[in-house]
């Protein structure tokens, strides 16, 4: 099975048996055409349209074999429709048809693309030390860390998207730092962001301070 990706693709085929020279006999040209979310995440009922045609759509399994009949050194255009919520990276697949040997078994596998528009971008919290404190995105308030410092929630939003979580501390005048901020990114797949930053109590820093800082005089 040879794998074509979404650019500019090449088809070799020929007729067995023998065809007359120079007449531009009609060939079948058998693709396996593929539509995948991402990378192992296929789509069914996806339409396919060869050459403007409609040629069917995708089965359970996220393909559609068909077979195509064009003469030598015709370009077929492979295109498709995305469902709603995806778009198209690639506006389709050209194929090129030449003369060799190429039998249904051997049909060529073309991969198409629907991504989603949008992505989920889930946030845990693990603040030590921090309980009870709010949590802050992009400087809304959408969580509070419950007894044991934790607080979950997510959000869905176009690949691309900046996230500012804040853990504020200013509240709670006892806890160092003030506040723990961290930037991110969603790329363009759905992400799992662990934001854990360290509390501690101003009071206990003092006073392991003031521990360093004692001279023992010995005579």
């Amino acid at each position: 099975m040879r794998l074509i990706g979404p650019s500019h693709l090449i088809l070799l085929l020929s007729v067995a048996g023998g065809c007359h020279r120079g007449a531009a006999a009609i060939i079948p040209v058998f693709l396996e055409i593929v539509v995948e979310e991402d990378a192992g995440m296929r789509l069914s009922a996806i339409p396919i349209r060869i050459d403007g045609e409609a040629a069917g759509r995708t089965n359970g399994d996220g393909t559609l074999r068909v077979p195509v009949f064009r003469q030598p050194g015709r370009v077929l255009r492979v295109t498709h429709d995305c469902p709603a919520g995806h778009h198209a990276p690639n506006p389709g697949v050209s194929v090129r048809v030449r003369r060799y040997e190429l039998t249904k078994s051997e049909a060529l596998r073309i991969k198409l693309r629907c991504r989603p528009l949008s992505r989920l971008a889930a946030f845990v919290v693990r603040a030590k030390g921090g309980a009870g404190l709010p949590v802050l995105l992009n400087g809304e308030r959408v969580a509070t860390t419950n007894a044991a410092g934790i607080a979950h929630f997510s959000r869905s939003a176009p690949p691309g998207t900046e996230y500012r979580v804040e853990v504020d501390a200013r509240e709670h005048p006892a806890l160092l730092p003030r506040s723990a901020a961290m930037l991110v990114r969603l790329p363009d797949s759905s992400e799992l962001f662990v934001i854990a930053p360290t509390f501690q109590s101003s009071n206990r820093r003092n006073k392991a301070g003031a521990r360093r800082r004692r001279i023992i005089k010995i005579e």
